[in-house]
C-alpha cells in the first residue's frame, strides 16, 4: 500500500539497481520463520536489497517488521514498468491475504500447537486465581502476532476459543455442558477468569489499526485512513479483509467509527488578543474529575496579561483525559512562533508526550499535540510540579474545580484536526478500547448467565466470599476447584440419559435422587448433616433443584446455594460467611459419594461371556 501510494502520487522515478520480481514477491516481506522458504540466508539478503531500495526512495521502513496488509485491489503498482503481482498465497509487508490458504494452514497448525501445550499443562496443580494469567500466557501469545495485521474471521477464533474451554473442562472435571460464561467471568463475579481469545483479538484489531491511522509517516497514516474510510459501508458478512473487520467488530460492540478532521473554534478569544504580540508565556494547566463531571483549566501568563480559562467536559471522561486535554487546547491558545514553559502536576502527561514510541489509548492528542507544535513553530517546555505545593498549580487546580461546573463545553473529539480514526459510543470517543470492550462483554456474560441460571442467590455475598478463602495457603487447588464446581453446579455430568433405575429404591436414578434421597446414601447423608449442625447450628435439608420449595427452614441443595435465603441469610450472614469453605467441603463429600453411586450404576454392564 505504502510502495502504491508513492508511486501513484508522487510518480517518483524508481531504478534500483539489482532488485528483481522475486525480491518483492512472498519471501521477502515475510517476517514469520515458520512459513518462509528454509534458505534464510537468501531471504536475509533479499531483506537488505529491499532496505537499501526503501532509503533510496527516503522511506523509512523495516521490511521485516511492517504490518500493513495488502496492496490495494483497484490499482496495480509498477517498477520498471513491471508489475507488483496481487496472488493468493502472499504475504505483503508482514501481513498475509484474507485468500491465502497459506493464512488458514498456519491457524490450524499454531492451534494445534496450543493445545499441545495445554495438554501437558498440569491445570488442576494451578491456583484458581493464577489461572487466567497462565492459560492467557500460553494461548493468546499463538494468534497475538497475526490478529495485529490480519483479519481472522469469527468462526476460526471461535473454534480456538471452544478448543481451550474444553480442555479446561476435561482437565478440572467440569460438565461439558457448563455456560461458557461461568468459565470467562472473572473470579470475584465466581467465574474461572479464563481469557476469550475472541474478545482479546477485536481488542488488538481494532487499537492496531487505530494507531497505524496516527503513523508518524504522512504516507502510512493516508493509506490505511483511505482503507478503512472506503470499507465503512462494506455489506459482506464474510471473507473480510482486515479493515472491513474493523468495521465489523465495532459494530459487534456499537461503536461508531469516526475520521476526524474537525475545525476547532477557540473560545475565550476575546481575551486572547492581549497576547497576540508576546513571543514567551508560562502556562499552569490542571485537569479535574469530580462527583459533578470532568474539566480543566489553564492559566496563561505574559508580559502584558494573566488570563484563566476554564473549560468543562462530559462526566464521562476520566481525569487524565482532562490533564492532556488541557496541555493541547494550550497549543491552540498559544500564537506562532512563540515559547512557553508548561507547568503541570500531571506525571501521566508527561511521559506520554515525552515518548516518541507511546502507542496508548491518548495516541490521537499526542498526535494533535505534535502537529499543533509543528504547524505553529511552538518551542514547548513542560516541566513537573508537585500537585498543590505551587501557588500556580494550586490556583489552576481550583480552576479545573469549578470547570467542571460552570466551565465552557469541550468535546474533546472535535479537537482532533489531523484525520485520526477514532471510535465513538453514543456519540463520545472512546480512548480506552480495551477497557471499554471488556466491561461491555463483563456485561453480556452477567446477563446471559442471569438468564440461563435458576440460582436463587445473591452472587455479590456469595462470591467474593468464597473466593476470598480460594486465596488462602492451606487449601489445595483440588479443593477450590471442587468448591467452585459445587457453587456452579457443574460437577452434575449426567452423560446420555439412560433412565437407569436405582437398584435399592426402585425409581429414576439421578444425581439429585442419590444426594436427596436414596437409601444407599442415607450415612453419608447423615453425616453431612451432623457437620451442618455443629458448624451453623442450624439443620440441613437436601434439597432437589427440580422440586417446588415449600419449605421455610434453611435449604441447601448439592451447588451450596441457599435458595430461600432472603430472609434467613440476612439473619445468618456472618456465620455462613465464615463457614463457607466448610459448607463447600461437606457438600463435595456427600456429592462425590452420590456422583460415584450414579456412575456405578449408569455404566452400562459388560457383556458376559463371548
Amino acid at each position: 500500500m505504502i510502495i502504491d501510494k508513492i508511486i501513484e502520487r508522487e510518480k517518483l522515478p524508481i531504478t534500483p539497481q539489482d532488485l528483481d520480481i522475486d525480491d518483492i514477491a512472498t519471501l521477502c516481506f515475510a517476517d514469520d520463520m515458520s512459513i518462509i522458504n528454509s534458505n534464510i540466508t537468501l531471504h536475509n539478503k533479499r531483506l537488505k536489497k529491499i532496505n537499501r531500495w526503501f532509503k533510496q526512495i527516503f522511506l523509512e521502513i523495516n521490511p521485516s517488521k511492517s504490518v500493513t496488509t495488502s496492496l490495494p485491489k483497484p490499482n496495480e503498482a509498477l517498477i520498471n514498468n513491471t508489475k507488483i503481482p496481487n496472488q493468493d498465497n502472499q504475504r505483503i509487508l508482514g501481513g498475509y491475504l484474507f485468500e491465502s490458504k497459506l493464512f488458514k494452514e498456519e491457524l490450524e497448525k499454531r492451534k494445534h500447537k496450543m493445545m499441545n501445550i495445554l495438554n501437558i499443562l498440569p491445570i488442576n496443580l494451578i491456583q484458581p486465581y493464577n489461572l487466567k494469567q497462565v492459560v492467557t500466557s500460553k494461548t493468546l501469545s499463538q494468534i497475538t502476532h497475526l490478529a495485529r495485521s490480519n483479519s481472522i474471521s469469527q468462526s476460526q477464533i471461535e473454534s480456538f476459543d471452544s478448543s481451550i474451554r474444553n480442555q479446561i473442562k476435561r482437565k478440572l472435571n467440569i460438565d461439558a455442558r457448563t455456560p461458557k460464561e461461568c468459565l470467562y467471568l472473572p473470579n470475584y463475579q465466581g467465574g474461572m477468569g479464563i481469557p476469550c481469545l475472541e474478545m482479546m483479538t477485536d481488542i488488538i484489531t481494532l487499537k492496531s489499526l487505530i494507531n497505524i491511522s496516527c503513523h508518524n509517516y504522512q504516507l502510512m497514516q493516508e493509506a490505511v485512513n483511505d482503507a478503512i474510510t472506503s470499507t465503512f459501508n462494506t455489506k459482506k458478512s464474510k471473507n473480510l479483509n482486515i479493515f472491513e473487520n474493523f468495521h465489523h467488530i465495532a459494530r459487534k460492540y456499537e461503536l461508531k467509527v469516526d475520521n476526524c478532521n474537525y475545525i476547532p473554534q477557540l473560545v475565550n478569544e476575546e481575551s486572547l488578543k492581549y497576547h497576540k504580540k508576546c513571543k514567551n508565556f508560562e502556562v499552569w494547566t490542571d485537569g479535574s474529575k469530580t462527583e459533578q463531571g470532568a474539566g480543566f483549566g489553564i492559566i496563561l501568563q505574559s508580559k502584558n496579561i494573566t488570563t484563566r480559562h476554564k473549560f468543562k467536559l462530559d462526566p464521562i471522561h476520566s481525569n487524565n483525559l482532562a490533564e492532556l486535554l488541557s496541555i493541547v487546547y494550550t497549543l491552540r491558545l498559544l500564537p506562532t512562533k512563540s515559547k512557553a514553559k508548561i507547568y503541570t502536576d500531571s506525571e501521566i502527561s508527561i511521559n506520554l508526550l515525552s515518548n516518541p514510541k507511546y502507542r496508548g489509548p491518548f495516541l490521537p492528542l499526542k498526535t494533535e499535540f505534535e502537529f499543533l507544535k509543528k504547524s505553529k513553530n511552538l518551542q514547548i517546555t513542560i516541566i513537573k510540579v508537585k500537585g498543590h505545593q505551587n501557588s500556580g498549580n494550586i490556583h489552576v487546580d481550583k480552576l479545573a474545580k469549578k470547570g467542571c461546573t460552570s466551565g465552557k463545553l469541550i468535546i474533546p473529539h472535535r479537537q482532533l484536526t489531523q484525520n485520526q480514526i477514532i471510535l465513538k459510543s453514543n456519540n463520545h470517543w472512546i480512548p480506552d478500547i480495551a477497557t471499554f470492550i471488556k466491561n461491555k462483554q463483563l456485561q453480556k456474560w452477567n446477563e446471559s448467565i442471569t438468564l440461563k441460571s435458576r440460582n436463587k442467590f445473591n452472587p455479590s455475598c456469595i462470591f467474593p466470599t468464597t473466593f476470598n478463602f480460594m486465596k488462602s495457603k492451606n487449601i489445595s487447588p483440588q479443593q477450590k476447584y471442587a468448591i467452585w464446581r459445587n457453587m456452579h453446579n457443574v460437577h452434575m455430568k449426567t452423560f446420555k440419559q439412560q433412565t437407569h433405575t436405582c437398584p435399592r429404591c426402585n425409581c429414576t436414578g439421578t444425581i439429585e435422587h442419590y444426594s436427596t434421597r436414596c437409601i444407599l446414601l442415607s450415612e453419608e447423608r447423615m453425616y453431612a448433616k451432623q457437620q451442618m449442625k455443629r458448624l451453623l447450628n442450624i439443620e440441613l435439608i437436601p434439597h432437589d433443584r427440580n422440586e417446588i420449595l415449600t419449605s421455610s427452614k434453611f435449604l441447601i441443595d448439592s451447588r451450596g446455594i441457599i435458595l430461600n435465603s432472603d430472609t434467613y441469610f440476612t439473619r445468618r450472614k456472618q456465620d455462613i460467611i465464615k463457614y463457607w469453605v466448610d459448607i463447600q467441603a461437606i457438600l463435595s463429600l456427600l456429592m462425590g459419594r452420590a456422583f460415584n453411586q450414579y456412575w456405578e450404576n449408569e455404566r452400562p454392564e459388560e457383556p458376559k461371556g463371548q
